[in-house]
């Protein structure tokens, strides 16, 4: 059973819990909370967001075991070096019908450019890391506190790597933004074209930004000596055979340019988000959404659209994925060579590799 849940941002309702444990306070005061009172569940009156993110102190990672996370390797994107997750800002206001941003509210609160440099260099005197991986939802929203961030990055002499593993919008970043950002640092970036049929982005996902941004995205990063990586989502609800397909072959356009990595994901509805709501209302959602946790599994695929079946998804994963790493190949072979050299020798540059040599580790210790 659990007793206590807080909702949305937790760090001054989570002290006001701990206080209500050690009786100091009474429960109906802990905002953000909902709890049990009997046989029902109580919902106390939510906090508003902070405005202010450059109040809230630094995570104070003496509480974790840094060494035991480096030695499982499983970093959100592509690690070589003793590295730490970073937040520079929270929301993101756009209106994506897969994500669940909404529950964050919609809009962007940044942390001040000296804020973020500053737990930067704290965890490079403190803990010796010297890679960073921001977990931003939408990192290069505004183009003046990015540059502001890379500049002062640069001013302090830092001697790090970063890279942008939960993505960056295209229709935000510029030539400009980006080429500062390798100048600061920055060897990694992920962006998401979501998918290759503008019906789907603009009817169906609703994210506003054109495939052409994309390109030019993946253009420059790989012009300034960048890693790119692009993620797509696929069998979601209204999406056609076709359209998947034009998923795969926008995916094969963007490894003749260079890129580096594709991830097909399949669609989960999300709770909070737009499509959650829009298939409880449908009555097709399972009274279980565990069952549905199958993202990195290719012999399991579930289809969200009336168009396409959980075998013919599962089929054009497949397919998609054997088609770019082939076409990557003949337009680029030394990367790709370079990917099957870093696997053997177990150093990893992107998701793909690490993916593969964890695999080989677990295998070859059974």
């Amino acid at each position: 059973k659990i007793d206590y849940v807080i909702i949305g941002e937790g760090e001054q309702p989570f002290l006001d819990l701990c206080e209500f444990i050690r009786d100091k306070r009474v429960i109906e005061d802990v905002s953000s909370l909902a709890f049990r009172k009997g046989n029902k569940i109580k919902r106390n009156p939510r906090k508003s967001y902070i405005e202010d993110l450059d109040k809230l102190p630094f995570p104070d990672r003496d509480l974790i075991s840094l060494e035991k996370y480096y030695k499982v390797h499983e970093a959100h994107g592509p690690s070589q070096d003793r590295w730490t997750p970073i937040i520079s800002s929270r929301g993101c206001p756009f209106e994506c019908t897969f994500c669940t941003s909404v529950l964050w509210d919609r809009r962007w609160r940044p942390r001040s450019a000296k804020n973020v440099v500053d737990e930067i260099e704290a965890c490079v005197k403190k803990y010796r890391i010297t890679e960073f991986h921001f977990e931003d939802e939408n990192l290069t929203f505004n183009k003046k506190r990015m540059i502001e961030i890379c500049d002062e990055i640069i001013k302090r002499k830092l001697k790090i790597k970063w890279q942008t593993p939960n993505g960056i919008r295209a229709s935000v970043t510029d030539k400009e933004t980006l080429k500062k950002m390798r100048k600061a640092g920055c060897y990694h970036i992920t962006v998401a074209p979501e998918s290759g049929s503008e019906r789907v982005l603009n009817e169906i996902i609703r994210k506003h930004q054109n495939l052409e941004q994309v390109k030019n995205v993946v253009s420059w990063g790989k012009r300034y000596g960048m890693k790119v990586a692009a993620y797509f989502v696929i069998g979601l609800p209204g999406e056609k055979k076709e359209e998947l397909i034009m998923s795969s072959n926008y995916a094969n356009k963007l490894a003749k340019m260079g890129l580096d990595e594709v991830v097909f994901s399949l669609f989960i509805p999300l709770p909070g988000s737009e499509l959650y709501s829009k298939l409880k209302q449908e009555n097709r959602l399972p009274k279980n959404l565990t069952s549905l946790i199958s993202i990195g599994d290719l012999s399991k695929s579930i289809s969200w659209s009336e168009f396409i079946t959980n075998e013919e998804l599962g089929r054009l994963r497949k397919s998609a994925y054997l088609k770019f790493h082939l076409t990557r190949l003949i337009y680029h072979p030394g990367p790709s060579f370079k990917t099957f050299f870093n696997i053997i020798r177990g150093h990893e540059e992107l998701k793909s590799e690490r993916a593969m040599i964890t695999f080989i580790k677990r295998f070859t210790n059974r």
